[in-house]
């Protein structure tokens, strides 16, 4: 198994280059790419988000949704990444799958692959999150010959949200065999995001001994809170896995 660390651009060149496999870099719009080149950790990318306005399936930001696709995919040929991680779109009514395909269509990468994201947007927009369940999914991945980042976070959030069990959401979306994993602490009962360290939530995280021997795990437990915290991430995840 691979473990990675998802890291903002001012965070590559941290102190935990020798932990972690690889960094999972978030990519701001119109950052200078080249800053990446010749970083001995191995990189891989995430698209910006939210955050920063992108949502594929609202062509008023056709601009803003444009400039972020093409930013990081600038990154992910500066350093050579395996994948680059794109929040799915809103829903915004009748349309906005077919609106979010077209952008992926014209701008396709293959290195594309498709997060799944809380199927409610906890800010402001308090919309539905496209491809927020694996039947959705597997539909626009497959339509599109992109991949998938299985957010576990997610996938227990949007179960909660909707009655489900969340370890019923995780089998099925681990079925379609997603390219990567990201995975950060979260209660068992969350609706709502946590971004905690593994060992501050509630939750025994048994669905991680189904990963695959060969899996790309991304911590998103968040950024520079010291190396201990980090340890004891991996320490919990070892530990779950029997490893």
């Amino acid at each position: 198994m691979r473990i990675g660390l998802k890291v903002f651009p001012d965070s590559v060149d941290n102190d935990y280059r020798e932990v972690f496999d690889y960094f999972e870099v978030y990519v701001p719009p119109g950052m200078d790419t080249s800053l990446f080149e010749g970083r001995r950790t191995p990189l891989a990318v995430h698209a910006a988000h939210a955050l920063h306005g992108f949502d594929m399936a609202d062509p008023a930001l056709h601009d803003v949704n444009v400039a972020i696709v093409e930013t990081a995919i600038a990154a992910a040929d500066a350093v050579k990444a395996p994948w680059i991680a794109i929040h799915p779109g809103l829903d915004h009514g009748p349309g906005s799958v077919r609106e979010m395909m077209r952008f992926l269509e014209e701008h396709h990468d293959p290195r594309f692959a498709l997060e799944n994201c809380p199927v409610i947007d906890r800010t402001d927009r308090d919309k539905r999150y496209l491809c927020s369940l694996p039947a959705e999914m597997a539909e626009v991945t497959r339509s599109l010959d992109i991949g998938i980042v299985l957010d576990f976070a997610h996938a227990i959030c949007t179960a909660n949200i909707l009655g489900q069990d969340h370890r019923s959401v995780i089998e099925r979306f681990m079925r379609l065999g997603p390219q990567t994993y990201h995975l950060s602490g979260v209660d068992a009962d969350a609706t709502h995001d946590m971004h905690l360290h593994l060992s501050e939530a509630d939750n025994d995280y048994a669905f991680l001994k189904d990963l695959p021997a060969d899996a790309s795990v991304t911590l998103e437990t968040g950024a520079n809170h010291g190396l201990e915290r980090y340890l004891d991430d991996l320490a919990v995840l070892r530990a779950v896995r029997g490893d």
